[in-house]
């Protein structure tokens, strides 16, 4: 697969950067911000470590690494998980505002079911939600959960193309990303389909 290709080149890139120069702060959290994005969260763990000894008083390692021990945990004890299991794991997140580990439960679900509506839906919101409390401190990262927000609502569209709670969220990410004006809101979760 291409996109599997590209994260190992890019991760190939990122640890040459820390082996030519592991005292930077910039190479260690490169690293393990790919680690952690392409769900490496185990590896990504002793290279938060090292970017927190570099800058101990940095939050955003603490946080990172923080996640990445939870995400490691999460993905263990799931392990034998049915898709329906990391939905409603996604969908407990969600309603607890932890966009992070509501994504990584939807990716998971929609690793095995994926053309579930539901999954996309919940993938879809958990970004642009994420996105939103991102776009103050960091436009780029919301961005660029804007873009995976509104891939994953493109695909439940395409299994539900009336939809309106799929089309209001995907109007809000036109906005955001500035391809268009879209209408305002938060967007709802779409209803679930019947089983």
């Amino acid at each position: 697969m291409a996109v599997e290709a590209d994260d190992d080149a890019i991760l190939a890139a990122h640890r040459k950067a820390v082996d030519l120069a592991p005292g930077e702060l910039r190479a260690q959290v490169g690293l393990a911000a790919i680690l952690q994005e392409t769900g490496r969260y185990a590896e990504a763990l002793p290279v938060w470590d090292a970017a927190i000894a570099l800058a101990p008083a940095a939050e955003r390692p603490r946080t990172m690494r923080a996640f990445c021990a939870t995400a490691a945990q999460l993905v263990v004890q799931g392990a034998h998980d049915t898709a329906p299991q990391w939905r409603d794991r996604g969908d407990v997140f969600l309603d607890g505002h932890q966009w992070a580990l509501a994504d990584l439960a939807y990716r998971r679900a929609l690793a095995l079911e994926p053309r579930d509506f539901d999954g996309l839906c919940g993938k879809g919101l958990a970004n642009v939600r994420w996105a939103q409390t991102l776009k103050a401190e960091d436009n780029g990262a919301a961005r660029l959960r804007f873009r995976i927000g509104r891939e994953a609502m493109q695909e439940a569209l395409c299994l539900d193309p009336g939809n309106p709670n799929v089309a209001q969220v995907l109007a809000l990410c036109a906005k955001e990303l500035g391809e268009g004006l879209g209408r305002e809101g938060q967007g709802e979760r779409p209803a679930r389909r019947a089983p």
